[in-house]
């Protein structure tokens, strides 16, 4: 294996000191550990140059920095640290001939990347992505993890502006890309739909050509992405177009999905312990995925038994008097909203809707949170409590006026409480930027402690 002298000097940087082999890569002072090799990256915010004592401090035995320092340490010089940082990631990546799965999409790819992840385990050895660790910024950080003992390589890919794909698949150089879907998110970047879908198709024009391409044959775009693979290897999935593998009989509990699955080499009964209708679209997602690089049905149906939620990505709680909670809170797209009202009108109980706005949607904000409103009307939630960009909610109370604002999230959570009983199922989501985690928190702890009287 390359050395990290090896690594920085085929990147193009300069490398002072003794050579060593690769350590563990850190971006953040405050989590370098003993030998770790610590990479000072400029952000918006902070400049990672700024903290390099207390990453020195920390036992950090190797830097990446943009100039010279004063140390005795050993040192990688480049100009460009985030570039530098990704080459050298791409370097390390083209030692292995594993399987390696790429996937992006506007939403449900942290999901869907860990059914995938899980249903690989019940095969071999496997490194996902942690968390969203997605970006040119972190995605480096998971491929260098790379280690001989790995068989299967998933990563997932996160974008917001145009040109941020090209780069991350020549990083990651995935033999295997699937795009999950496709809906105005990072819309300010982008702006529409049709640069998001372009952008993101850059992971299946930089297949090789034994390359493998999973397409979502229920996605408006599907047709171009085949085209777009030419004579590559294509596998489908889909729940409602023709696909090679989908689905019948979904039935949606509580907490769980079950249903069957089809596929090219049989059918198998499937049981997932996340609720949601959409999982069921994630988890045909990630075995088209797994049965690419070679699992079988029983490997995807234990898989998929085993899968956890992530907190805020549709995590489902129930409370001390039966309420379900729903955590759905790490962020909102069109898709990802209208995907938690499809599966909250499932519920045969009390409804409850919380929502702030959704953000970086560009020109089109105004007219998505109007839309929004009559998507909560075909839902029909029971009730109905928004937080978040008054001027934007705005066109969501116009198509929509039982709902209500709140201007804290203090007076959403009081209107809530009491509204909560045994037949309630409450979905909490928003941007990211909102953070509506902190609503979940506030009826958890509030509900377990000082229970709520309701009137029979």
């Amino acid at each position: 294996m390359l050395t990290l002298q090896q690594l920085a000097e085929q990147a193009g940087a300069q490398y002072i000191g003794e050579d060593m082999p690769l350590a563990p890569t850190a971006f953040d002072s405050r989590q370098v550990k003993p030998g770790d090799w610590f990479v000072a990256l400029k952000g918006e915010r902070v400049d990672g140059h700024d903290f390099l004592h207390q990453a020195i401090q920390a036992g950090a035995a190797a830097v990446l920095v943009r100039e010279p320092i004063d140390a005795d340490i050993c040192q990688i010089i480049a100009p460009d640290t985030l570039q530098t940082f990704g080459d050298m990631a791409k370097l390390w990546r083209e030692q292995f001939s594993i399987p390696v799965i790429g996937l992006t999409g506007s939403c449900g790819k942290t999901t869907t990347k860990d059914m995938l992840a899980s249903i690989l385990e019940q095969c071999g050895n496997v490194l996902y992505t942690t968390g969203s660790f997605n970006s040119q910024v972190t995605l480096p950080h998971m491929v260098l993890q790379l280690r001989p003992q790995h068989q299967f390589a998933v990563f997932e890919m996160g974008i917001s502006q145009g040109g941020e794909m090209e780069r991350l698949v020549a990083i990651a150089q995935p033999t295997v890309s699937m795009i999950t879907n496709i809906s105005l998110q990072h819309g300010e970047g982008l702006r529409s739909e049709a640069n998001i879908a372009a952008e993101k198709s850059h992971i299946y024009q930089a297949l090789g050509k034994s390359g493998i391409g999973i397409i979502n044959a229920d996605e408006p775009y599907a047709k171009q992405w085949h085209d777009m693979l030419d004579k590559r290897h294509c596998l489908t999935f889909a729940r409602h177009n023709k696909a090679d593998i989908t689905l019948k009989h979904c039935h949606l509990g509580p907490d769980c999905v079950e249903f069957d699955l089809i596929t090219p080499i049989g059918e198998q009964a499937i049981a997932i312990p996340l609720p949601g209708e959409h999982m069921a679209t994630n988890a045909l997602a990630a075995t088209a995925a797994a049965m690419a690089v070679g699992a079988d049905l029983k490997a995807v149906a234990k898989g998929l038994a085993l899968v956890k939620a992530q907190r805020g990505r549709f995590a489902s709680t129930i409370l001390e008097n039966g309420t379900i909670v729903v955590d759905d809170s790490y962020n909102a797209s069109p898709k990802s909203v209208q995907a938690a009202l499809s599966s909250l009108a499932q519920h045969t109980g009390q409804r409850i809707f919380v929502m702030s706005n959704m953000a970086e949607l560009g020109d089109q904000a105004a007219q998505i949170h109007q839309d929004m409103g009559m998507w909560i009307n075909q839902a029909q939630p029971h009730h109905v409590l928004l937080f978040g960009d008054r001027a934007l909610l705005d066109n969501t109370l116009k198509t929509c006026p039982t709902a209500q604002y709140y201007q804290t999230k203090t007076d959403l959570v009081n209107a809530l409480l009491p509204l909560l009983d045994a037949t309630t199922m409450v979905v909490i989501k928003g941007c990211r930027s909102h953070c509506m985690e902190e609503i979940v928190a506030d009826i958890t702890e509030k509900r377990a402690l000082q229970p709520v009287e309701v009137d029979a």
